[in-house]
């Protein structure tokens, strides 16, 4: 017990040392600012103490206890007392128990990361890319559209586009009212909630949007003040059949109409975490509503950041001199709505390697010590003709069986707990088969490579050696 207690304080000691050298790192993925005093908090100094202690008593508590039944007369005679298939069966459950944790851990793992992937690089309704967001638009004032002209006028330029919001970043939440009640269809709503932006007409395409019926603005028009786009979501909640010329009231705004114009593909304004709402977008011109913050989505060539940047920056250094130049790009907006999955994905990354690590370590003493119980039986074997794979073999064989049950056990808790998770996701992909059988498959490697060594080093030993009398 006392042997357990001081391997347990030194791994304390280590683990101290370990997490004052990680907490940079630590802090960095979860995006917090932990100091190294806060590793030294009342709580943390009870728990430095409690869990040595606790882990101790516990790895303590079986050899100990077990080896002390033996009888000295026996013991110095060379006479150890074969173990109980009880023995053997607590050793194996610990095997299967941490495997399966490593099990579970790596289909958590892959399911997050696939998840993360589906929202970052599904598709979006448009497209993010190569799309420079100049914030704090509306500080240039009657500057504004000089200064998007100028903008459109680059050669790395495609389109530039001001608009209230942009994806990513809100939107104005308001109430319309269907004015024009079709009585063949009793099923249509009266009040419909719109998300909206006010835009340019620069703006679908700048964003990559796509129009399915009707049109966009078009500023040579000069009537666009008046029009409306909406999304699919709009014309399925309404329920028309015929969406174009249909009108929508805003009664913030002196029950002005507004007549639908086009329809556009739905794309996805905030995270996949939620359904796609009714939406819209007005013409800037409407003056629908007044909000404080205008922003730039200015779409340029692949490879052109560095000098687009440099340039905008120069022109907004020429027409607002004393105000801040902020940007972004919309790819990494869009992105950084799924920052805790991404965080939550590395955390379990790095506890599958070391739960993995771990089980490799438990996995490495149980096959060393069943070697050692079966050495003359290895020795009968090869001079009866056993070959070394087949020694190998039946070595692995039952260690192997072990991980297969470890993933029996791992792969319904996982998939529970993941599909809960996944619950949260109104657009989520679906649990495949793969990602069980590629967990397994990396648990059985994992184990084959750490039963291997020990087992050819076995296979291989002269039976001579193991053989001789004592």
């Amino acid at each position: 017990m006392v042997e357990a207690m001081l391997y347990s304080l030194v791994a304390a000691l280590a683990a101290i040392a370990l997490a004052q050298i990680m907490l940079p790192a630590f802090n960095l993925v979860m995006n917090i600012e932990l100091e190294p005093r806060d590793l030294l908090s009342s709580w943390s100094l009870v728990a430095f103490v409690v869990l040595p202690v606790l882990a101790g008593l516990l790895a303590g508590s079986y050899p100990s206890f077990y080896l002390s039944k033996f009888k000295p007369a026996a013991v110095l005679k060379g006479k150890v007392p074969a173990e109980s298939g009880g023995h053997t069966w607590v050793r194996s459950s610990l095997v299967v128990f941490q495997f399966a944790i490593s099990v579970a851990l790596v289909i958590c793992t892959l399911i997050v990361l696939l998840q993360v992937d589906y929202s970052i690089n599904g598709d979006l309704g448009m497209d993010k890319e190569n799309v420079l967001v100049i914030r704090n638009a509306q500080l240039l004032g009657e500057k504004a559209k000089s200064f998007k002209n100028e903008l459109q006028s680059l050669p790395e330029v495609s389109y530039a586009s001001i608009a209230t919001d942009l994806p990513s970043s809100g939107g104005a939440f308001t109430d319309f009212y269907i004015p024009e009640r079709d009585a063949t269809n009793p099923d249509l709503i009266e009040d419909l909630a719109l998300t909206s932006y006010m835009v340019d007409d620069a703006f679908i395409p700048a964003m990559g949007m796509k129009i399915i019926e009707g049109r966009g603005f078009d500023d040579k028009r000069g009537l666009d003040s008046l029009a409306v786009i909406v999304n699919e979501a709009t014309v399925n909640m309404v329920g028309w059949e015929n969406p174009i010329g249909k009108r929508l009231t805003y009664p913030g705004n002196r029950n002005q109409s507004y007549e639908v114009v086009g329809v556009m593909k739905d794309f996805h304004a905030q995270s996949l975490q939620y359904h796609i709402e009714p939406f819209a977008l007005f013409h800037e011109s409407s003056k629908s509503y007044e909000l404080d913050d205008k922003r730039m989505a200015v779409k340029i060539n692949a490879g052109s950041e560095r000098q687009v940047l440099d340039k905008a920056k120069a022109l907004w250094t020429a027409f607002a001199p004393n105000a801040p130049f902020g940007f972004s790009f919309l790819d990494d907006d869009v992105n950084a709505l799924y920052q805790s999955e991404e965080r939550l994905g590395t955390v379990l990354s790095s506890f599958a390697f070391l739960s993995i690590f771990v089980a490799c370590l438990g996995l490495l003493g149980l096959v060393a010590y069943t070697v050692e119980q079966r050495t003359k039986e290895i020795g009968i074997r090869k001079v009866l003709g056993a070959s070394t794979a087949g020694i190998v073999g039946l070595l692995s064989k039952d260690f192997l069986q072990l991980v297969i049950f470890a993933l029996l056990l791992a792969a319904p808790v996982a998939y529970i707990f993941m599909e809960n998770w996944l619950q949260d996701f109104a657009y989520r992909i679906d649990i495949e088969w793969w990602v069980f059988a590629l967990a397994g498959l990396v648990a059985l490697l994992v184990t084959f490579l750490t039963v291997g060594y020990q087992s050819v080093k076995a296979a291989m030993a002269n039976p001579v050696d193991s053989l001789r009398s004592e």
